[in-house]
């Protein structure tokens, strides 16, 4: 036995378990109710099943049906294995698998019985808590983050009980979240701008032993912003605000997350940063040396001399950017420096401010056509 939890009563089944869904349809990953995945392997801390009567052979977590799975045993491990425990759940019900993978692992195990009156009613509450936790698992390994409807039944802050999560939007400048601990009642109030009113789960850091709660606003003109709280133990404990959208996050599982955020050097663009979380379990902004352009195209209004290293005290000319031309972005610092691409050559731009050229001393505007200006 891998876990031995406190079981969960009936009356504690997630209402909605089957509607989790990814933030990113275009990775969607399958809904608890069918064996949808392929692994690339058998579990190998499986042994390859044969006759046996050993009631519990095959099996990655024995006891998933009378107790409540615990993150720390998921995120441990493969993609592959994470399958297969979920899998198994289903088995013991008597699902009958379509793909012949499975049917031909299961069918090799004695206490593996086709029921062909399963229905997923009949799972128990423990059953659909842990196979959500598995689902949500599944999308960790792929640093994404699932969503969580409201109403929805887990044990978020890892305490062995299950806890409901409702959430309610009640202006365009504000949402809710309450988190029913046993009796208790934890809130956590939102002032926001045009929230999506949708709530995300995912763990930033996997060694902390906190998963943590996402909520997305649209702001006032598509200037999109997170909100972040950590599930302990009789609080939600707020993590920060992050400039980026909810579908651009990708979770690194260190303290650690990417996203896209606008940047404003010579124009309004989008480059992928990083936040971490500090030692007071804030997150902060981390950040590059060098920020991707994507090889922006634009044209040149004037002739515009480039540097050849992006220097302040070696300021030396490469060459001459003549009027008309057509060059390329390639890379930024964000603060004073631009690599710029024309023909086969590479030379430095020297910005007096964010929208200001120091040679010549002309707004940006004027010296490139072709930028991307939002307010």
């Amino acid at each position: 036995t891998q876990s031995a939890e406190p079981s969960v009563s009936e009356s504690a089944e997630p209402t909605d378990s089957a509607s989790i869904e990814p933030t990113d349809s275009a990775s969607a990953e399958p809904t608890a109710t069918v064996e949808t995945e392929s692994p690339s392997s058998s579990p190998t801390a499986t042994p390859t099943p044969t006759p046996t009567l050993d009631p519990i052979a095959g099996m990655i977590f024995p006891d998933s049906d009378t107790h409540l799975l615990m993150w720390k045993e998921l995120i441990v491990l493969s993609t592959a294995k994470l399958i297969f425990a979920k899998n198994e759940i289903y088995a013991r019900m008597g699902y009958k698998f379509a793909k012949k993978e499975y049917a031909d692992y299961y069918g090799k195990l004695s206490w593996y019985k086709i029921d062909p009156k399963f229905k997923e009613s009949m799972f128990t509450g423990t059953q659909k808590t842990n196979l959500l936790l598995l689902k949500i698992a599944r999308f960790e390994m792929n640093g994404q983050l699932t969503y969580i409807p409201s109403g929805t039944i887990l044990d978020f802050d890892q305490d062995g009980v299950v806890e409901k999560l409702t959430y309610t939007a009640p202006s365009d400048y504000s949402m809710r979240l309450t988190l029913k601990d046993g009796v208790k009642l934890i809130h956590w109030d939102i002032v926001c701008d045009n929230p999506s009113k949708k709530v995300y789960l995912g763990d930033i850091d996997i060694k902390d032993g906190v998963l943590d709660l996402f909520v997305n606003e649209f702001g006032p003109s598509d200037d999109y912003s997170f909100y972040i709280a950590g599930v302990k133990p009789g609080k939600l404990v707020n993590r920060g605000n992050i400039p980026g959208a909810l579908h651009d996050i990708q979770l690194l599982r260190s303290g650690y997350i990417t996203t896209q955020q606008r940047m404003h050097i010579l124009m309004t663009w989008f480059a992928q940063v990083k936040y971490r979380l500090n030692s007071s379990g804030k997150m902060v902004f981390y950040p590059f040396a060098w920020y991707s352009m994507k090889n922006f195209k634009c044209k040149t209004k004037i002739n515009i001399p480039l540097l050849k290293t992006a220097d302040i005290a070696h300021q030396a000319t490469a060459f001459l950017i003549p009027a008309g031309s057509t060059v390329y972005l390639q890379k930024t610092d964000d603060k004073k420096w631009i690599s710029v691409k024309y023909g086969t050559k590479l030379g430095w731009l020297l910005m007096a401010d964010a929208q200001t050229l120091l040679d010549p001393n002309v707004p940006a505007t004027d010296a490139f056509d072709g930028l991307i200006i939002a307010d």
